[in-house]
């Protein structure tokens, strides 16, 4: 596995070091190049709308980190995650 913030220079070095690895855009840069899109596509300083949702940068952000645990199959650990720090 290879953890990158998409540059591709990063993905061509891990293409030539380790072909088989899965690669993935961290986090902080996965949400930063989400907004980027989000921006583009519906301007700055506007919430995020389609189809009568409203999104605000909190609900994104947690939109965002359930299709990361889904994608990851890491969707069960989450949850217990979220349960074990509501709990506390």
């Amino acid at each position: 596995m290879v953890l990158g913030d998409g540059a591709a220079w990063i993905w061509n070095l891990a293409d030539e070091l380790f072909p088989e690895a899965i690669q993935i855009v961290d986090l902080f840069h996965a949400k930063e190049h989400l907004w980027d899109v989000a921006k583009a596509i519906y301007g700055t300083g506007t919430r995020l709308k389609r189809a009568s949702m409203h999104w605000t940068k909190d609900s994104a952000n947690a939109i965002l980190a359930l299709r990361c645990a889904v994608l990851s199959n890491r969707y069960d650990g989450f949850w217990q995650r979220r349960r074990a720090n509501i709990a506390a």
